[in-house]
């Protein structure tokens, strides 16, 4: 599939909300409570008024370009992703990540490196990190949660 990244818009607030309790994606995160409409609200808005970089990645199906993933990078380098729930299985991450650290690389975003904290028990994101080009650095803790901390030199 063919994949484009764009800075996410003010119309995918609904879209990202929906990713964000997607019951995988809060089962993985470090806060596994569901989000309400209004705490999203102020998430999105505090997040396009930060350096924070919020992107949707479409993948081209055919003829229409449709939302497969987003993916939050914030100034200190933290990356983090999740992938729309009709497109797992398709070995569609790590090409997204892959096409995120592309764009980025095309606005010479002031980043030496980027970091992705991950669940121990999330299998999927490890290897995909791994196969993005990350590498493990240590283990440590996010909101009492175990995790392992992996790095991107750019």
């Amino acid at each position: 599939m063919k994949l484009k990244v764009r800075p996410a818009k003010e119309n995918d607030l609904m879209l990202i909300f929906k990713w964000a309790n997607d019951p995988l994606t809060r089962k993985m995160s470090f806060n596994q409570n569901p989000i309400s409409l209004e705490t999203h609200k102020e998430w999105f808005y505090k997040i396009v008024a930060t350096h924070t970089h919020l992107f949707i990645v479409e993948g081209k199906n055919l003829d229409n370009w449709l939302p497969v993933a987003q993916v939050r990078v914030d100034k200190n380098g933290e990356i983090s992703m999740s992938l729309a729930s009709e497109f797992r299985g398709q070995h569609l991450a790590t090409p997204v990540i892959k096409t995120v650290i592309d764009y980025c690389g095309n606005f010479n975003l002031p980043l030496k490196e980027l970091v992705a904290h991950i669940k121990p028990e999330n299998i999927a994101s490890i290897k995909t990190f791994k196969r993005a080009g990350f590498h493990f650095v240590r283990e440590t803790m996010i909101n009492q949660h175990p995790c392992l901390e992996y790095i991107y030199k750019i």
